[in-house]
């Protein structure tokens, strides 16, 4: 795990001030990568896992974070409110990835550069979702032939 948390720490390092959603927090291991001055929100239908993600952000300095029980194809957030939207060795796990990605699309502002969907070694780029729906069709089409 020590490379995976290295990899995303890279990628996170200059990220601060955002309002930063995730998706299947889990027990909160992105304490381990994430810069503790952002707004953070994590998702997650475990409670018990949640009571743990909330420990590991206390614990880690995190100022700013709010921990929700809720479906993630069926977020209650405000529509454009999130800068950056993770779902960190989870997306997998769902059933219909597309309602996630949309949810993701709804939930993020329009200013969403990408979204990043990675299975093994294969990672998916979404450039400019928001407003694109032709992109939506290429992604349908990618993840079938994945």
């Amino acid at each position: 795990m020590n490379k995976h948390y290295e990899i995303l720490r890279q990628a996170l390092k200059d990220i601060h001030g955002k309002k930063v959603l995730e998706l299947a927090t889990g027990s909160g291991s992105v304490v381990n990568f994430l810069p503790n001055g952002n707004q953070y929100v994590g998702t997650d239908i475990s409670p018990g896992l949640l009571k743990k993600a909330v420990k590991s952000f206390q614990n880690a300095g995190f100022k700013n974070a709010e921990f929700y029980i809720t479906r993630a194809d069926d977020l209650l957030f405000n529509d454009n409110h999130f800068d950056i939207v993770l779902c960190i060795l989870s997306l997998n796990f769902f059933d219909d990835i597309n309602k996630i990605i949309n949810e993701i699309i709804k939930a993020s502002n329009p200013y969403l550069e990408e979204v990043t969907y990675k299975i093994g070694n294969k990672t998916i780029i979404f450039p400019a979702l928001k407003y694109e729906s032709s992109k939506l069709v290429k992604y349908k089409y990618i993840n079938q032939n994945t």
